[in-house]
């Protein structure tokens, strides 16, 4: 459980320091899972859809805000899908222009496990950010992004996943292209036109 997890963290060093330490061995055990053909795949499948539905629950949440903040801004449509029953609520929204983006650490969520069937029911494309392997009976996504995030009984820290979700964003920047600068361009005009009325 969480108190486990934090007093073994603690007993391993407080300092900022040994926690650094820890999170770059995290990182560099990230770059050795993920596979660069699924991670192209994923940057262009989000830089082509034109909805993005979002679904991460507990500390996974503060990805769906960074996504959805970063996404927005290429002019994507960003539809933060909740958790519970009313999960269908921006399900529904999914079809084929649609990519799925959902979290799924150390277990897969119930709403994850329908999100992620009704993708492939209506053709829309998903991924899985996960830190484990899926079991053959669980649906799985098109595309698996594998984060280590420590050992079982670690503080699981979500540095390595923000990394990933952050290399993710500037690689969907890259698949398109000057569209996505222009957009850009255009937000940054908009700012300065009404930066003497808008506080920052």
């Amino acid at each position: 459980g969480p108190a486990e997890k934090i007093r073994a963290s603690i007993e391993g060093g407080a300092s900022a320091g040994s926690y650094l330490e820890a999170q770059r061995d995290n990182l560099l055990r990230t770059m050795e899972a993920v596979e660069e053909e699924d991670f192209r795949r994923a940057a262009d499948s989000l830089a082509k859809a034109e909805r993005v539905l979002l679904l991460g629950k507990g500390a996974a949440a503060c990805l769906v805000e960074l996504l959805a903040f970063r996404l927005a801004r290429f002019g994507k449509q960003v539809v933060r899908l909740a958790s519970g029953s009313d999960v269908a609520e921006g399900l529904v929204l999914a079809d084929s222009r649609t990519v799925l983006v959902a979290f799924g650490f150390q277990r897969v969520p119930a709403e994850v496990e329908l999100a992620l069937a009704y993708a492939r029911e209506v053709g829309a494309q998903s991924v899985l950010f996960t830190g484990r392997r899926a079991l053959p009976s669980e649906p799985t996504a098109d595309i698996t992004l594998t984060v280590y995030r420590g050992e079982p009984r670690d503080y699981h820290s979500m540095t390595s996943a923000v990394a990933l979700a952050d290399a993710l964003i500037v690689a969907v920047a890259s698949s398109m292209g000057d569209e996505a600068i222009l957009r850009l361009d255009a937000l940054k005009s908009l700012k300065r036109r009404n930066e003497c009325r808008l506080p920052r």
